[in-house]
């Protein structure tokens, strides 16, 4: 299972590097700024679930320490918090 999530996150993580590549890089342009920024982000936080998993953290949740519904990582596999503290 964890050489899945992490054969999935390397996917993830090489998209978005190609996403990036792709993007325009100019500041006048706000709009195109702003998806950057989101798309570096995201790219961070795919960087992060991979230590973690590697680290046996991934799927805990960083501020209860319960584990993390599947469901929501399948959604999102780079969360770093359950439903319940998400929404507190």
């Amino acid at each position: 299972m964890p050489s899945d999530v992490d054969a999935h996150l390397a996917r993830l993580e090489a998209a978005r590097q190609a996403q990036l590549a792709t993007l325009p890089q100019s500041p006048v342009d706000v709009v195109a700024a702003a998806h950057r920024g989101a798309v570096v982000r995201i790219l961070e936080q795919v960087r992060a679930a991979r230590q973690r998993l590697r680290a046996g953290t991934y799927g805990e949740c960083a501020k209860c320490g319960t584990w993390i519904e599947p469901a929501r990582l399948e959604l999102r596999p780079w969360l770093v918090t359950c439903t319940a503290c998400a929404e507190g």
